[in-house]
């Protein structure tokens, strides 16, 4: 539950592997922290968005509540559902682990689902309540971390989204339904009391911090 910024990078498909270059031209202050992995999420709204109002709306206290598992998209294999908090500029982020089985995928289950399924408690946050899925979002990772250990970065590629009709409740991951984004994400994260913008300027980004969400981007 530490507060952390996460900056983000914009960055046209076209120059993803000028930053890989980059960052690897920097190998002695930054090294790969893990190997490339495809990461998958559900997103949960309200019936009527409030999540996603929040963050179109710049409030500055806002939730993004999701479901998040690693590999094969419908192979749901550890997954942990995820309450990310953002308070101005600064964001923590509270984990709770369903269980450590794997499911093969045939519908989306809203919380309620995973109450009766996994026994998750619904008063660990009161936002979990009356929540649907809205939003499948899947791409791949790199990780990497800098020399110093107070700057993670990770850069996201092959960014792809689907919808959720949540009257249907299986074969909901369609290749041919996904939505392909013209970016890649590149992100640097690190904690309150260290600043970021030496470490920019030595890294010499042609980039400028942008704010991107891909929930509201989805």
């Amino acid at each position: 539950n530490s507060y952390r910024y996460e900056r983000k990078f914009n960055i046209p498909k076209h120059f993803s592997s000028y930053i890989l270059d980059l960052i690897k031209s920097n190998c002695s202050n930054l090294s790969e922290l893990y190997e490339e992995r495809q990461v998958n999420s559900f997103y949960y709204d309200t019936y009527n968005l409030k999540f996603a109002r929040q963050n179109i709306n710049g409030n500055s206290n806002r939730k993004k509540i999701r479901l998040r598992y690693y590999g094969d998209q419908k192979i749901l294999k550890d997954p942990k559902i995820e309450i990310k908090s953002k308070f101005g500029n600064v964001g923590t982020k509270k984990l709770i682990q369903i269980d450590k089985k794997i499911h093969n995928i045939d519908k989306v289950y809203n919380i309620e689902e995973f109450n009766k399924i996994h026994e998750l408690d619904l008063n660990l946050d009161i936002s979990l309540i009356d929540l649907k899925p809205v939003l499948f979002v899947s791409y791949f990772r790199k990780y990497f971390i800098s020399k110093c250990k107070r700057f993670r970065f990770t850069l996201d590629n092959n960014i792809s989204f689907q919808s959720i009709d949540f009257n249907l409740n299986k074969n909901f991951i369609n290749q041919n339904q996904f939505f392909i984004a013209q970016e890649s994400i590149l992100e640097i994260k690190y904690n309150v009391k260290d600043d970021i913008n030496e470490l920019i300027n030595f890294l010499g980004f042609p980039f400028r911090v942008t704010r991107y969400s891909k929930y509201i981007t989805g």
